[in-house]
């Protein structure tokens, strides 16, 4: 095995669930959502000759997944199956409590939470989506080619859309 298969394995293992979280995001259907990933899979393989090391390989990998969904989701628009919406049966909740009670108000309060995040546009969910999962700011505008201050303001603005909408709900 040559270093660069190792070096993918070892990307690839540190990075799936993030990638798989990501698909899920963007595409409801199982199948497709498999096709994006393998997508995904596939970028990462091709370019890793070409990576640079100008950002973390994380970030690297964030806009490799984010731009193939983009790709995946303008390919398959037509196609019903295809979602830009969250199912939040799709996410998993890491969450050890033993009081099912508690258990279902998060789950219900997150379900709410995927409704709200579903009415945002492309480009906002997708950094409310990089924010979920802890990028900085610096990270996200690398992701999204937006200025780190233009990533501050719309996630303020993001923000107050989801809490008005968790409002109204």
């Amino acid at each position: 095995m040559d270093d660069k298969d190792k070096n993918y394995k070892q990307i690839i293992s540190e990075n799936q669930d993030m990638i798989f979280r990501l698909c899920c995001f963007y595409v409801m259907d199982a199948d497709l959502r498999k096709d994006l990933f393998q997508n995904i899979l596939i970028r990462i393989w091709k370019g890793l000759n070409s990576f640079e090391n100008r950002s973390s390989i994380k970030t690297w990998i964030y806009r490799i997944s984010v731009n193939t969904s983009i790709d995946f989701l303008r390919k398959h628009e037509k196609d019903k199956q295809t979602s830009k919406s969250i199912d939040p049966n799709n996410i998993e909740l890491i969450d050890n409590s033993t009081d099912l009670e508690e258990d279902l108000l998060i789950s219900e309060k997150t379900q709410f939470m995927y409704k709200c995040i579903n009415k945002l546009s492309f480009i906002e969910k997708t950094i409310i989506t990089l924010y979920l999962e802890d990028l900085s700011y610096k990270e996200i505008s690398e992701i999204v080619g937006i200025s780190e201050k233009n990533v501050g303001v719309r996630l303020t603005r993001i923000k107050n859309k989801i809490n008005t909408c968790l409002k109204d709900l």
